[in-house]
């Protein structure tokens, strides 16, 4: 039987009057801790591939792993995610258990390109292609936005598009200077843990962090109907208004690094950190990659038909500061994806406000925290990846 994963009281104890004496209030105790140990479901938990089929769908009916009974976990919440390799024709999915409805999202979502899909749901064993509709991304409105990769030697203006571009919502990376389109929801609203991503359409979501000197991300995504939301000027001084020079936002000491092992590591990655300020203070940790590797051992790469999907040890560490342009997009806290044991995590994503001189910041952390996990293709996907922009 799968271990039950070890969860919060959803209300603080301190609410129940300490005027009551401990027996008076242990049933209260305890229908509060039922009822949470209750509202867990059991989800599938499992690896699979198979084949795209023509048009781009997905084998929807051999990709629908359930594993053996036993391999399947606990959670507040189910997901299924797919990793599509069009050039090899295989799709590869990962099922497992989540703390929670990331974005708020329920069915399946672009996770901001037309390579990767994610999948939430709740309820009994409810991660299967028949309450995901064989795993086809909902709908959402189509915006047009400015196209242009200063990267790929574009010189950007800024005003007006040098390019443009249509998908869900537009995108902007300040340091970079990248503007382009997304597909589904974006990366930066898990990151930053928001509730309800679609509670949010027509307004810009503005963010900065970094994790140690190479890791740096500044930039915006937005869904303005008009259309060119992610102008460079216009988004450039509601970025430096709201995020980079907000007086009124108090800032926190944070530590700053990011580590890369295929092995395990400990709370010692943390020497060789430097500091940096934000509002908030965050880490992540994935513990596994998702890989593509022959099945067959033809010699040239292109001779190669059959492909299998496998999951493999990697360890990455980001922990930094955070700045956002709204506190109400932003939920402290953690997010963790798991396939067995919540305390065996794939991935787990925290947002904190805690500051550097809580001598107990690392060990408390490390403990509960090993970003939320992704199914990694041979891409970096960052939380403003661009999907590659249809030129106009």
């Amino acid at each position: 039987m799968p271990q039950l994963p070890v969860q919060r009281c959803p209300f603080p104890l301190e609410t129940i009057s300490p005027s009551v004496s401990l027996p008076m209030r242990l049933p209260t105790i305890i229908l509060l801790l039922f009822h949470e140990i209750y509202s867990l479901s059991r989800c599938y938990s499992c690896l699979t591939h198979c084949r795209i089929l023509p048009g781009g769908k997905i084998d929807a009916k051999t990709c629908d792993c359930v594993g053996k009974a036993e391999d399947s976990c606990m959670g507040n919440a189910c997901f299924a995610k797919i990793e599509l390799f069009s050039e090899e024709k295989t799709a590869i999915i990962q099922k497992g258990c989540t703390t929670e409805l990331q974005g708020g999202q329920v069915g399946c979502q672009y996770a901001s390109n037309s390579e990767t899909v994610h999948c939430f749901c709740q309820g009994e064993l409810c991660n299967n292609r028949n309450q995901f509709a064989d795993f086809v991304p909902a709908r959402l409105p189509t915006v047009e936005c400015c196209g242009c990769s200063e990267k790929h030697g574009d010189s950007c203006p800024k005003t007006g598009c040098l390019h443009k571009c249509k998908g869900n919502y537009c995108v902007v990376d300040f340091d970079g200077i990248e503007q382009g389109c997304g597909l589904g929801f974006p990366r930066l609203q898990n990151f930053l843990r928001m509730p309800a991503y679609l509670d949010w359409q027509g307004e810009p979501i503005c963010a900065r962090y970094e994790a140690g000197p190479s890791t740096v991300m500044n930039g915006c995504t937005c869904t303005g109907l008009a259309g060119n939301c992610n102008e460079l000027n216009k988004t450039r001084n509601y970025q430096l208004s709201k995020v980079i020079d907000r007086p009124e936002a108090p800032l926190n000491y944070c530590y700053s690094v990011s580590h890369k092992s295929g092995k395990p590591f400990g709370p010692e990655v943390f020497k060789k950190s430097v500091t940096c300020e934000g509002q908030y203070c965050f880490i992540s940790m994935t513990t596994s990659e998702i890989v593509l590797e022959t099945a067959d051992f033809e010699h040239s790469y292109d001779d190669h038909e059959e492909f299998v999907g496998l999951a493999r040890p990697k360890f990455e560490l980001l922990a930094g500061c955070l700045k956002v342009d709204d506190p109400k997009k932003l939920v402290v806290g953690c997010t963790t994806e798991y396939s067995h044991n919540l305390t065996d995590p794939l991935s787990k994503h925290c947002i904190l406000g805690l500051k550097i001189q809580d001598r107990e910041f690392r060990t408390r952390i490390w403990r509960g925290t090993v970003t939320q996990k992704r199914l990694q293709s041979r891409k970096t996907k960052s939380p403003f990846y661009l999907q590659q922009r249809n030129q106009q």
